[in-house]
């Protein structure tokens, strides 16, 4: 869940938001850009399209997502 945060902030498309923007400071903030067309990223893209999360939670969410994603792939 972490590296595919840490992969869009180093690809420049997910960001902290900074106080005096209209989301809480601190919140992860999904920044527009070219499609990245990955079924591994689309959960961590729908989550984050919902509304700017704090980073702990937007890390256990997307924990939640990938369990629930690789035990269906094993059924």
């Amino acid at each position: 869940a972490a590296p595919v945060l840490l992969e869009w902030a180093h690809a420049g498309r997910v960001r902290p938001s900074v106080e005096g923007e209209p989301v809480p400071a601190g919140r992860l903030v999904l920044l527009t850009g070219p499609d990245l067309d990955d079924p591994v990223l689309e959960p961590a893209v729908r989550l984050l399209q919902r509304r700017p999360l704090r980073p702990e939670t937007a890390v256990a969410k997307l924990r939640q997502v990938d369990f629930f994603f690789h035990k269906a792939d094993r059924l």
